[in-house]
């Protein structure tokens, strides 16, 4: 019988910065109280730098979507910002966020061993914008062999991605990320699927020694 993990997705700092561009002055005061906030993280350079970040790090595939729910912030419901801000329905409404789910199977362990192990099922959260709510992935882009840098959420239980740099592709043997619309090469560095995984590795245990 396999292991489910649930992970949720870190990167919430933009889409929270979209919502409140779309919000006025009132409605924004509010955005704080949602306790979903991520530290800023610079824009990834290597593979370096998405180890560094990452509390796990598994290669494996896109199993099933599991589910899509709207996400209001940790232990948090539009009932209770209602209740405990005085806000009503309309104005607690504007900061669910469009959450789709996606089970990812674990074929390999790169970095945190102690976590998870092969066979796992884990679940990552994806969150998308209000203007294009449960946009799930096309097959297309979820077909195929994949490494997922996956760090700790604030709650310290469930993990994510914290850039497009944190999920590579194999294309065409090719290891690619998604940039926008594009798919491109990760760093501006041609590597084949293989080499980075074990560039990965490499770096992985140069920082588990020191």
């Amino acid at each position: 019988m396999k292991k489910t993990l649930t992970f949720q997705a870190a990167a919430l700092i933009a889409i929270f910065s979209s919502l409140s561009a779309s919000a006025s002055d009132g409605e924004s005061q509010y955005r704080p109280l949602l306790d979903t906030a991520t530290p800023a993280v610079p824009q990834p350079q290597s593979i370096s730098d998405l180890s560094a970040s990452s509390s796990i790090i598994v290669r494996g595939h896109y199993g099933e979507i599991l589910g899509q729910t709207i996400f209001y912030g940790y232990n948090r419901t539009k009932e209770s910002l209602m209740r405990d801000y005085g806000l009503s329905e309309d104005e607690a409404s504007i900061y669910g966020i469009p959450m789709t789910e996606y089970g990812i199977v674990v074929d390999k362990v790169i970095k945190g061993s102690n976590i998870v192990h092969e066979g796992d099922t884990v679940t990552y959260r994806k969150y998308e914008t209000p203007e294009r709510p449960f946009r799930a992935q096309a097959t297309s882009e979820r077909n195929g062999d994949f490494v997922f840098f996956l760090a700790y959420n604030p709650d310290n239980e469930t993990f994510g991605v914290l850039s497009n740099y944190h999920i590579v592709k194999s294309i065409g043997s090719r290891a690619v990320v998604r940039v926008g619309n594009e798919w491109t090469t990760p760093f501006g560095q041609d590597i084949g699927f293989q080499d980075f995984i074990e560039e990965t590795r490499s770096d992985v245990a140069n920082h588990t020694i020191q």
